[in-house]
């Protein structure tokens, strides 16, 4: 199993919270914010990690994980493994 974290680029990371934020504080306005209930609460939500962002105090991260199997280096072997789902002992 492989876990790993990677911190994206804080500028990069301002220009996107910055032009999320600014798509919904138009939306906000509209009356779009009347037929998506969940506009004003993600207008609040970037509005926080933008102030965060701007202030060196949040970064962005994102994630991955990863699985890798093994079985035995025989074809059938490998076939039922995949097959059954089941994991063999080496």
């Amino acid at each position: 199993m492989s876990f790993i974290i990677q911190t994206e680029d804080q500028s990069r990371s301002q220009a996107d919270a910055n032009k999320q934020f600014l798509d919904l504080e138009r939306k906000v306005a509209s009356s779009y914010a009347k037929y998506i209930a969940s506009t004003k609460r993600q207008h609040a939500e970037w509005k926080h990690l933008r102030e965060g962002l701007l202030f060196t105090a949040t970064s962005l991260s994102g994630y991955y994980f990863g699985v890798t199997l093994f079985c035995c280096d025989d074809e059938e072997v490998a076939k039922e493994a995949e097959r059954t789902k089941k994991v063999f002992a080496m």
